[in-house]
């Protein structure tokens, strides 16, 4: 019975108080090195791409998944393998939390160092070099099932590029996972309501998306010819004008997304992925029509008449889902991005199934950031990036982690 209070005690501390728990609460993160193939059996397996096995045996060994089935169709020599019995809990693949200041600042009122926040067009700045490894926020973090991020510069209109990362790892070279993946456009807010304030030169937006259309244009002229001066702010456009990175566009209003998605695709850049959208519901046929997925991110504020968490609009996403648009899910602000899990579940209100919520966080993200081969479902071949919790990890009330494992290594904390 002590045990059972002690659990209960710690889970209601780092859920509520979440990025502020002190380090003394978090035991060190290390990483174990099982030996030999590992089986997890009977555990309630969630796959991520909508399926369930109710009992399962999910096997790995050197990283990889090598076996995903029903524990009660299935003989094997257990003797092989060390066994983990995961009965009467639940076994996830690792939420990803997309485009987050997570080691780049510790919480939003902190400014981020300088050579991260920039003004102007900046695509050769990278994350990954300015990323702090380890500021007690990613071991909240892993607590909560999150076990990769995406660290996003932030600033100006081209801030620079993201890089997606492992939460555990002692160097920079350890914890990533993959490097410069994505431009992150920041598109400009238009405070008219006139339709044509995008084409007048003399208005501050038109301006803005004028300087915007300059910078593309003269990025892709760049890259088609030998130039015999380096520029280091093209060269560092060419993956995502060559389909190889992709370009997050961040735009909240419906006419700025429309704007942003017409000018990227006049001059042909592949792959788009929309971030924010929060007036997207005004606009779904435009973002369907141009076939590109988009990050919803979610909010919990504290609520100082109410006492207790005031949940956003929890409609746009479901609505994005239902319209057939890919999906993921982030967090307005870091102090809030370990009730990640909270948020996707949040949506089974919406009329979503709760495997599809899952998705949300898991594959749909995967895929949005170009590692879906490697994770964000559990499959045969995939990365052994799991989780397994005591109840429902979508549920603020009964989640709550026992195991974490990044590609087949045992996360101790």
């Amino acid at each position: 019975m002590t045990q059972i209070r002690m659990k209960t005690t710690i889970r209601i501390f780092t859920v509520v108080l979440g990025l502020i728990t002190p380090m003394s609460i978090l035991a060190q993160v290390t990483m174990t090195d099982l030996q030999g193939p590992v089986i997890l059996m009977n555990g309630v397996a969630h796959l991520g791409n909508g399926e369930v096995i109710e009992n399962s045996a999910i096997a790995f060994d050197n990283g990889l998944i090598t076996l995903v089935g029903d524990a009660r169709l299935i003989r094997l020599d257990l003797s092989k393998f060390e066994v983990i019995d995961a009965a009467g809990q639940h076994i996830y693949p690792g939420v990803i939390l997309p485009v987050t200041t997570l080691g780049l600042e510790d919480t939003n009122e902190i400014r981020p160092s300088p050579n991260i926040h920039d003004d102007g067009f900046n695509p050769e700045i990278r994350s990954l070099e300015a990323y702090q490894i380890d500021t007690g926020v990613q071991a909240t973090l892993r607590q909560h099932g999150i076990l990769f991020a995406q660290p996003t510069p932030q600033g100006g209109v081209i801030a620079g590029a993201s890089a997606v990362v492992m939460l555990d790892g002692g160097s920079s070279e350890d914890v990533s996972y993959l490097r410069d993946d994505g431009i992150h456009l920041y598109w400009p807010s238009n405070p008219y309501v006139a339709d044509d304030s995008i084409d007048d030169p003399d208005q501050p937006y038109g301006k803005a998306v004028a300087e915007i259309d300059t910078f593309l244009m003269e990025a892709i002229a760049y890259a088609k010819t030998d130039q015999a001066v380096h520029n280091q702010k093209w060269e560092a456009m060419r993956g995502v004008l060559k389909g190889d990175q992709r370009l997050f566009i961040h735009a909240d209003e419906c006419d700025e997304i429309t704007a942003a998605l017409s000018l990227t695709r006049k001059w042909g850049i592949p792959n788009i992925v929309l971030v924010g959208v929060s007036d997207a519901h005004n606009c779904i046929q435009v973002i369907k029509m141009h076939q590109v997925p988009v990050i919803v991110k979610m909010t919990h504020q504290q609520s100082a008449l109410q006492g207790g968490v005031e949940a956003q609009d929890d409609e746009l996403p479901a609505l994005l889902h239902k319209a057939g648009i890919s999906v993921g899910l982030s967090c307005t602000h870091l102090e809030s991005s370990q009730n990640l899990p909270f948020f996707a579940g949040r949506l089974a209100a919406q009329g979503i199934d709760e495997e599809e919520t899952l998705r949300l966080v898991t594959s749909n993200t995967a895929s949005i950031m170009g590692i879906d081969e490697r994770t964000g479902t559990i499959s045969e071949g995939k990365e052994a990036n799991l989780v397994i919790s005591e109840g429902n990890l979508l549920d603020l009330h009964t989640s709550y982690v026992t195991h974490t494992f990044i590609k087949g290594r045992k996360i101790n904390q």
